[in-house]
């Protein structure tokens, strides 16, 4: 084989190479270029009738933002809906299985936690630090709050009343809630 057959030969073969390439690596570009659009932290599940009319009427111009079903400390079964109005005020709705509201959850600073809830913080939990604080607003108007709090691993959300009473826990998860 002369020089210029075997410079040839090579050409072809780095271009067959080259196709093959192309050919069994598109579509995987194409398949992780789709889950990297696809954001982990949003879930969302098929909302009944009773909560789509609740969140229409009560919350109009709001957008769903995420909703799933989760277990409430206590055992029951919710359904919790995310929102987002305009001004990029977020609201969570916490519903039973029947589509009825629970309660409303909005987040709030540490320094917003009543002092009943943070004595009974640092008596319950020595050494934990608060790292989330949420108040949840009951249809009855009654207030609870719901606490994330952490120390080195441990991690677990607490739900006291207002009054500080410790209400129920959970073993915390590495999600982010």
């Amino acid at each position: 084989m002369n020089v210029r057959n075997k410079y040839k030969h090579h050409i072809t073969f780095k271009k067959y190479t080259m196709k093959k390439i192309l050919l069994f690596t598109s579509p995987m570009l194409v398949i992780l270029l789709v889950f990297a659009t696809c954001k982990d932290d949003e879930q969302m599940i098929e909302l009944s009738a009773n909560i789509k009319n609740f969140i229409n009427t009560n919350y109009a111009g709001y957008e769903i933002e995420e909703s799933e079903q989760d277990t409430l400390c206590n055992g029951a079964t919710v359904y919790e809906v995310e929102l987002k109005g305009s001004n990029d005020q977020k609201i969570e709705l916490t519903f039973d299985t029947e589509g009825n509201l629970l309660f409303t959850e909005t987040e709030i600073s540490n320094s917003q936690l009543p002092l009943a809830v943070t004595n009974s913080i640092s008596v319950r939990y020595p050494g934990y630090a608060t790292k989330e604080a949420n108040r949840l607003t009951a249809t009855d108007g009654s207030i609870r709050f719901e606490v994330e709090v952490k120390k080195g691993p441990s991690k677990f959300e607490v739900l006291f009343a207002a009054d500080g009473t410790f209400i129920c826990e959970e073993i915390g998860d590495d999600d982010g809630e």
